[in-house]
């Protein structure tokens, strides 16, 4: 059963760059975390990337990106305040 604050999610995606590569995740879900760690909902595995780096939330109407680590996160190859 989805939660209301989900019904009302727009369709959307998160596009991650790795080199030549470019992967598509989609936001089905109100919170993403990112991280090193396996227990994240998406896995970097890479020393620019802290276990628990960063995390998406849906905060309608809006998405959210918060940083929980010392390195900032990237987007586009620019730090993101």
């Amino acid at each position: 059963m989805a939660d209301a604050e989900n019904d009302s999610m727009p369709n959307a995606c998160l596009l991650l760059e790795d080199g030549s590569r470019i992967y598509r995740v989609h936001m089905n879900a109100t919170r993403l975390t990112i991280g090193r760690s396996e227990k994240n909902d998406i896995v970097i595995k890479s020393d620019e990337v802290e276990a628990e780096h960063a995390e998406i939330s849906f905060l309608s109407p809006h998405f959210v990106l918060a940083a929980h680590a010392s390195i900032p996160p990237r987007g586009i190859g620019k730090i993101l305040e």
